[in-house]
């Protein structure tokens, strides 16, 4: 009797030592859930990593539409300024003189240049333009040029210019030959231009900026208008000339252009390109023989040559807007 309660505590013992294995194990799995769970998200964010970092390798540049290279043109509308300066004017006039038809005296008197200044002009302009550009490899950076034409026609001038000459004359009674020249007008303009200009360009996204430099072609032209000369015989305002003349010079001259600019593109084709230019035309130095015949009163007449020197010296500066097509 005292033998069955024992018997049952053991076995009741025995119960519960086996269930401690099964408890331990179950306790052994939640206390592994927090592990595998942080195992589960650190190998989730490296495998959200890992597209990233294969991108951040594979593309070091940022999204754009513009083309690796191509062939572009395009037209546009722009601002001119065109600086004139100074200008120089020499002159010199040999002379001969006749009574009643017999070759009385000869003379010639000249002076210093004159330099006279020039006010400036500002002009609206279209713009045709043509170029090519080209990525460099595995960079951002670009090489390119561009011909570009422009229609300025900006005018400038001075009126009036009066040039003082200090001479001699042959004729045994005649004291003094000095006297001046004058001119109704002295003008100087710049016609046509194109720039011949290479650049490098650096992308930003859909934009590229862009410097450099390169040549310019000007045409210019000159003229002096309306030029008569006198000279003071003796005391007295002569007219020696006659007529007046006018004397005029167009030349085309290479010079030096600078660059900046930006395009945008819009797609891989089309882009607007706004752009800064200033160039050098130049120098021009126009030589001139001019003839005259002054028949005067009939007894007093005067024949000769007005020769001298005037130039067309000028910068301009340009800020243009074009659409263009790249293909």
């Amino acid at each position: 009797m005292i033998a069955g309660p024992r018997c049952a505590r053991r076995e009741g013992a025995v119960a519960s030592d086996g269930e401690k294995p099964v408890e331990a194990a179950r306790t052994s799995r939640r206390m592994a859930r927090p592990h595998h769970r942080a195992a589960q998200l650190i190998a989730g964010l490296l495998a959200s990593a890992a597209p990233t970092a294969a991108w951040a390798q594979t593309s070091d540049h940022a999204p754009s539409v513009i083309p690796q290279s191509g062939f572009f043109g395009g037209v546009g509308l722009g601002a001119s300024f065109v600086n004139f300066g100074n200008q120089s004017v020499y002159n010199k006039g040999l002379a001969n003189v006749y009574l009643n038809g017999a070759l009385a005296a000869t003379g010639e008197a000249d002076g210093p240049p004159v330099v006279s200044s020039f006010p400036s002009k500002t002009a609206a302009i279209p713009q045709v333009q043509v170029g090519y550009f080209h990525r460099l490899p595995e960079t951002d950076w670009f090489l390119g040029a561009k011909l570009s034409y422009n229609y300025v026609g900006a005018e400038s001038s001075v009126d009036n210019l009066i040039i003082p000459q200090y001479g001699s004359s042959s004729a045994p009674n005649v004291t003094s030959f000095t006297g001046y020249s004058v001119t109704n007008s002295y003008k100087v303009s710049l016609q046509n231009q194109l720039l011949m200009l290479a650049f490098v360009g650096r992308q930003f996204g859909n934009l590229m900026l862009y410097g450099g430099g390169g040549a310019s072609l000007s045409q210019k032209h000159s003229e002096l208008d309306g030029v008569v000369g006198y000279a003071t015989i003796n005391g007295h305002l002569v007219d020696i000339s006659g007529a007046p003349q006018t004397v005029s010079n167009t030349s085309w001259t290479i010079g030096a252009a600078a660059t900046a600019g930006m395009m945008y593109f819009f797609n891989p084709h089309l882009f607007l390109d706004v752009n800064y230019i200033y160039s050098n035309t130049g120098s021009v130095n126009t030589r001139v023989q001019s003839p005259f015949n002054n028949p005067g009163n009939g007894t007093y007449a005067t024949s000769g040559t007005l020769i001298g020197t005037y130039t067309a010296n000028l910068s301009s500066q340009m800020i243009t807007l074009s659409l263009n097509w790249a293909f």
